[in-house]
């Protein structure tokens, strides 16, 4: 849900961030054409989608607007989404009983230090209070949080606060730093493929089998150097695919968000895309494993 200016944050990755001269018309590296409300409501009746998800960027009253879209969208009967940033309690029951299944929230960095560098506008506590109140409004296993790798943390940070988001009842959806144009963070370097790779089945062992980042092992600089008891598990996993798929909201795939179909493909969209690469994610993994 776009307006017609900036957001009022001022995120470094962000292409809507309130600094950010990238295209009005982009979140991410996608480009969002406008559709009319009603066109919409009726593809989505015709449609095999299983979930709709809004995208939300702050503005003056945005939260207004977003609760009408959720009336105009519940005829529909898709599950859906919205993807927020930090809002008090009482929005987030207007957005439920508005129709809102679920909320998903852009805590997006992994530790305070790096949050403060990079989401201006917002506070680590406030965004954390948001996840808590988010929980006893949706409940428990209907709340998603983001994490972006690349914004400067460690593995061990990440994987910390993936423990304790997971711990708490939220699903996380693990995103690539992806550098835009003309946004802060446009000259910085994506995670290396084995590094997120790694950090994807670390993330699918805490939030499927219920491994702790404290299972693991991490170097001095905490990077990520062995996954313990849980190895064999996690090479058993590799070899499914299933960790290398888009994480977060239940039936969200969220093709090529992060990544261009060029490749390399982060968050796989489906595991018949994944299965077509299988012999390069094997590649990726052993070299993974073998820093292990």
């Amino acid at each position: 849900m776009l307006s017609r200016g900036r957001c009022i944050y001022d995120c470094a990755f962000c292409s809507q961030a309130k600094s950010s001269s990238s295209r009005p018309d982009m979140l991410s590296r996608v480009i969002w054409p406008e559709y009319p409300v009603d066109e919409v409501r009726q593809a989505l009746k015709k449609s095999s989608v299983l979930r709709v998800c809004i995208q939300t960027v702050p503005y003056p009253g945005y939260t207004r607007s977003l609760a009408r879209l959720l009336v105009a969208l519940k005829e529909a009967g898709k599950p859906v989404s919205v993807a927020i940033t930090s809002v008090s309690r009482r929005v987030l029951q207007r957005l439920k009983d508005a129709g809102a299944e679920r909320v998903g929230i852009g805590l997006d960095a992994a530790s305070p230090k790096v949050f403060m560098r990079v989401k201006r506008g917002l506070t680590w506590s406030g965004v954390w209070r948001t996840i808590r109140e988010a929980l006893s409004v949706f409940g428990r296993g209907h709340v998603s949080c983001h994490l972006i790798a690349g914004l400067g943390e460690s593995d061990l940070e990440l994987t910390s606060t993936a423990t304790v988001l997971v711990s708490m009842g939220c699903r996380v959806g693990l995103f690539a730093l992806t550098p835009l144009p003309g946004t802060r963070m446009c000259a910085a370097e994506r995670p290396s493929i084995e590094r997120y790779r790694g950090l994807q089945l670390a993330l699918y062992l805490i939030q499927e089998h219920g491994a702790r980042a404290r299972d693991f092992k991490f170097s001095s600089a905490g990077s990520l150097t062995g996954l313990g008891r849980w190895a064999s598990l996690a090479e058993s996993e590799a070899h499914s695919l299933r960790p290398f798929l888009t994480s977060g909201c239940p039936g969200c795939n969220r093709p090529f968000y992060n990544e261009s179909p060029l490749g390399p493909i982060y968050n796989y969209p489906s595991l018949s895309l994944a299965k077509r690469d299988e012999d390069e994610i094997a590649q990726q993994v052993k070299r993974l494993l073998a820093t292990c």
